[in-house]
């Protein structure tokens, strides 16, 4: 028994003095069978037992496959204590979340035309004007007898012999009266002499359907904001190490990764056309992407938020492939909680309509991804451009 506890005691020393690094000599390492006797059982064969080297040591396998190899001559720590089994395992790097906001289209200014806007008014027009025509209305003659004196009749004086006058020496005259003559002729005679006659033919009117210019088109240069993204990723809060533990089963911590999110929030037309300019009473139709593209597992229990300004209001939203639901009123919505495995990407669409128009005609509407719990991880904006609606055509009264 005295001479088995020397052998312990004395082993003990050298294997402390070899860890200590005071001595250069290399010390063969005695069997497992001598160790089991000398009571420092307990290391497997990725462990080391401390204090104890071969003369030509063998590269320590990693715990993590994605490890770099140790560096050479890496060696226990000093507190390595007799008997003790020590591992060397692999720290993985701890990974942060980092958000940067990235522009990817400037602020630019565009013309664009202006189609001129019309409508439809009843209006009278003249289908015929009036009329003012002359006739000559012909005379009407007809035919009657009438008798006229062709010879008025006169006095004849005759020589006669005179009765008391036996020698002749007396003139003795007589006057024969003629009577007058007449004739029976026929003549033209007019019964109504000609006329000329005035006629006036009122016009005629009728109501029709006209088309008119309520604001004709134009030219105008409108300012298109800037469009940003705010993207995350994953930057190493802390690197990777190899690092000496007390543990005789060499158990590897389990690696932390944050997600890296990238999220991107668009606005369109309700048909997805994309416009940057939206009238009162019009909607906009946002569409949210939300891509895991890095990390080392997937995210569960996630969900978005969206936060309205004051001239949008919440109409309905959905997940676009996805059972997502979207649920809000007014100025908030808030989707249901969905599950995002890495490299998935997840689109959700809100319909939001345009209940009025600021002063500077730009609103921000913000899209939040958070965990169940309320923690934010990727926040999202964009900006919208309104305007007043156009003038609608209406009915004018009807004009001449």
């Amino acid at each position: 028994m005295t001479s088995r506890r020397f052998f312990s005691t004395a082993f003990a020393a050298a294997l402390a003095f070899v860890v200590s690094g005071c001595c250069s000599a290399l010390v063969r390492a005695p069997s497992r069978a001598t160790l089991a006797d000398a009571g420092l059982a307990g290391a497997d064969d990725q462990g080391v037992v401390a204090g104890v080297r071969d003369e030509a040591p063998a590269a320590v396998v990693p715990c993590a496959d994605q490890a770099p190899p140790p560096p050479p001559g890496d060696r226990p720590p000093a507190e390595a204590g007799p008997g003790e089994a020590w591992c060397r395992v692999w720290i993985p790097p701890v990974n942060e979340m980092q958000t940067e906001r990235v522009l990817v289209q400037p602020a630019r200014k565009v013309k664009r035309w202006i189609a001129p806007v019309y409508g439809k008014r009843m209006k009278v027009v003249c289908g015929r004007p009036a009329e003012i025509s002359e006739q000559v209305v012909p005379g009407q003659y007809g035919t009657r007898r009438r008798t006229i004196v062709t010879d008025p009749g006169h006095d004849v004086w005759s020589r006669v012999k005179c009765g008391n006058d036996p020698c002749g020496c007396q003139e003795c005259w007589k006057k024969d009266t003629c009577p007058p003559k007449t004739e029976d002729v026929c003549e033209r005679v007019c019964i109504e002499p000609s006329r000329t006659v005035v006629k006036f033919r009122p016009a005629e009117w009728k109501v029709v359907e006209e088309e008119y210019m309520v604001e004709p088109g134009r030219c105008e240069e409108i300012c298109v904001p800037a469009r940003y993204e705010t993207r995350a990723r994953s930057v190493c809060k802390q690197p990777g190490r190899w690092e000496w533990r007390r543990n005789p089963n060499c158990d590897v911590p389990v690696a932390v990764s944050l997600p890296a999110l990238e999220v991107e929030l668009i606005d369109q037309r309700p048909d997805g056309s994309n416009e940057g300019i939206f009238a009162r009473g019009e909607l906009v139709r946002y569409e949210l992407r939300v891509k895991h593209d890095e990390g080392s597992e997937a995210m569960a229990d996630l969900g978005v938020h969206f936060k309205l300004p004051p001239e949008l209001e919440f109409v309905s939203g959905r997940g676009v492939g996805t059972p997502i639901a979207i649920t809000g009123s007014g100025q908030e919505a808030s989707s249901s909680v969905f599950t995002l495995h890495i490299g998935d990407v997840r689109v959700i669409e809100l319909m939001a309509k345009v209940v009025g128009v600021p002063s500077s005609n730009l609103v921000k509407l913000e899209a939040s991804v958070q965990t169940h719990d309320g923690h934010q991880l990727a926040t999202e904006t964009e900006s919208t451009t309104l305007k007043e609606g156009a003038l609608t055509p209406t009915s004018l009264p009807l004009t001449r």
